[in-house]
């Protein structure tokens, strides 16, 4: 006689609570994860010995323009800086990760990407302990002068002999005023008239600061393009407009007074711009940003429009650190662009020996402070490279220099894969820890989705193990369903794996409760599915079913999340990690947590399915 294992409704059902929970906590997890990156601490900022100032400056004074969010390709239709970018050099700024304005202030300013000067997003709130150029005018007696958005002041106002600022009243809500002092910024994206306004009044500022009272360095910032770019898109017309007419009209006016003889004029941009709108990411048309540089120190490069190379952001600081005679920034991972410098061998040689002591010094402390080995420069040390340059060997020490500070820049790169592999090798055990229970559990509950008898005749068995394979798999079938229908949806809104996704800052929450919902409705959808495919199942069986397809939709996005663990891990103590698979780590755990909070539900829409296919 056969005897017939029966299915129990009971552990699908206490099963699907669990993940209930296990869902809520992973939401938890989310935001702590996130904000752990948020809150990132520097490791790299310890203090650094200032090293001497440069040669002869080769610039009385410097202005540093920042139009922010230009596109390369939109700076080469600005008439008057096609005009400038004919009498020095242009080149492609290569940005850092994440592509966001205060890194990017930040990287352009200091010479240090994020990882090194700890502000590594939009919602940083202190001032970076690291050399600035700003820092470094102030200590040699110069006057510098800010003028731009507030943020600007938090991270640098300290150094500044003159500031002027805008404060955005979007950001201050109802029945808030601006503060004494400040220029009142627009309140959203689509104040076409506050845009202008508040970009003129900064211009006028700017402006007025360089008749009356001629600092030495000044950092004029204009948010036009940006903000035309995140309220209509980086190809639209109103952005196009903006960058031709309005910010080309103001470099226009603010070239009138300036007298490139003696002052050295750099424009540039933090990143650029989605078609659609957007930054943040590592798509080219964000990564590359324009610098054009001319007037005193700057050596036309002859090859008329167009850009001439392409150099990292954080080149811009030791370039100016050049061009004024000032240290190079001591937590500084750039270098001084020379070969577009009016120089002679003797200066080059001597600035490239001050930057291979700057990047000997910060390079032994990023050693340190990552318990990496005391960094060599290939034996070439600075010391013997002195002596040849008092023999006069200036293209030889030149030469020496580069190298030595590449085969740095090599060993640096090796430590960093060296502790991360380290680091990974730890990860594998709470991994595998976590993993084996996981999956014992998705076949377990695939297993129980429908009975199996002991006897009855070969052919009754072997017809129940068919049907019993053909439920499996379909049952595997609505977990890899509801994985796709989520990144349909997700397509179908047109996002993609990228940061550009937030259009704008304030959009975050938003978006990841979006998510949220896309994953608890794909998860429904399977189980819908799986109602349908299994009507001809038992209740009990059909909830073994929905359960095992949620275990399975679990199992598969907690593969990616534990890849990502494996890779970068959770805790940023002396490292930041790499954004690309950041950001889909963080929509992983997201798209988890909604999955596990449909579970319960899941089981209720498999047998209302179940239920509409049978009547």
């Amino acid at each position: 006689m056969a005897k017939n294992k029966s299915v129990s409704f009971v552990p699908p059902l206490l099963t699907a609570a669990a993940l209930g929970a296990v869902g809520y906590g992973a939401l938890r997890m989310a935001r702590t994860v996130w904000q752990r990156n948020v809150d990132y601490v520097s490791p790299y900022t310890a203090p650094l010995p200032s090293g001497e100032p440069l040669p002869t400056p080769l610039a009385r004074r410097a202005i540093l323009v920042v139009f922010d969010g230009l596109r390369c390709d939109t700076a080469l239709t600005m008439p008057t800086l096609l005009a400038l970018r004919e009498q020095g050099a242009a080149l492609v700024s290569r940005v850092g990760q994440p592509s966001l304005s205060l890194p990017g202030w930040t990287a352009m300013t200091t010479g240090a990407w994020q990882e090194t000067s700890g502000v590594n997003s939009n919602f940083y709130t202190g001032t970076p302990q690291i050399d600035s150029i700003f820092s470094l005018a102030r200590r040699q007696g110069m006057t510098t002068a800010i003028v731009g958005d507030r943020v600007w002041q938090q991270l640098f106002g300290q150094h500044a002999s003159y500031g002027k600022y805008v404060q955005w009243q979007k950001a201050l809500g109802a029945g808030h005023i601006i503060a004494e002092g400040y220029i009142p910024g627009p309140t959203s994206y689509h104040d076409k008239v506050g845009i202008i306004s508040s970009d003129e009044q900064l211009l006028a500022a700017a402006l007025d600061l360089w008749r009356e009272q001629r600092p030495d360095f000044m950092m004029l910032h204009l948010s036009a393009a940006d903000n035309y770019g995140h309220g209509y898109g980086g190809a639209s017309p109103e952005y196009r407009t903006a960058a031709r007419d309005h910010l080309d009209r103001a470099l226009s006016e603010l070239l009138t007074i300036v007298n490139l003889d003696d002052t050295a004029v750099l424009v540039t941009s933090d990143h650029g711009h989605l078609d659609v709108g957007g930054h943040g990411g590592w798509e080219e048309i964000v990564l590359d940003s324009p610098l054009i540089m001319a007037g005193a120190g700057i050596k036309p490069d002859g090859q008329g429009l167009g850009y001439c190379g392409r150099e990292a952001q954080v080149d811009i600081a030791p370039t100016l650190s050049a061009l004024l005679g000032l240290p190079i920034p001591a937590h500084s991972q750039g270098r001084p662009l020379t070969e577009h410098l009016s120089i002679g061998a003797h200066d080059k040689a001597a600035i490239d020996l001050a930057w291979l002591r700057q990047q000997a010094s910060f390079y032994q402390m990023y050693g340190e402070r990552s318990d990496a080995p005391t960094p060599i420069a290939s034996g070439v040390s600075a010391e013997r490279l002195y002596e040849d340059f008092l023999q006069d060997e200036f293209a030889e020490v030149s030469k020496a220099t580069h190298q030595a500070v590449r085969t740095l820049h090599a060993e640096a790169r090796e430590w960093r894969t060296e502790r991360l592999e380290l680091d990974r090798a730890r990860r594998l055990l709470p991994i595998v820890a976590t993993a084996l229970p996981a999956l014992a559990l998705t076949l377990w509950q695939t297993s129980n989705a429908s009975s199996s008898p002991t006897g009855g005749g070969w052919e009754r068995v072997r017809t129940k193990q068919l049907k019993t394979q053909n439920s499996k798999l379909k049952t595997l079938s609505a977990a890899a369903l509801a994985n796709l229908a989520y990144r349909a949806l997700y397509s179908a809104r047109g996002y993609r794996l990228s940061l550009s996704t937030f259009r704008t800052d304030d959009k975050l929450e938003e978006f990841f409760r979006e998510r949220i919902t896309d994953a608890a409705a794909s998860g429904l959808a399977g189980a819908a599915v799986l109602g349908l495919l299994l009507h001809k199942a038992s209740p009990n069986e059909l909830a073994a079913a929905a359960s095992a397809a949620s275990c399975g939709s679990l199992l598969i996005v907690g593969g990616q999340i534990a890849w990502f663990y494996y890779l970068w891990g959770i805790e940023y103590k002396w490292h930041l990690p790499d954004y690309r698979y950041a950001f889909k780590f963080y929509l992983d755990i997201v798209q988890f947590g909604g999955y596990a909070l449909a579970a319960l539900p899941s089981l209720g829409v498999a047998l209302a399915l179940r239920w509409l296919a049978n009547r």
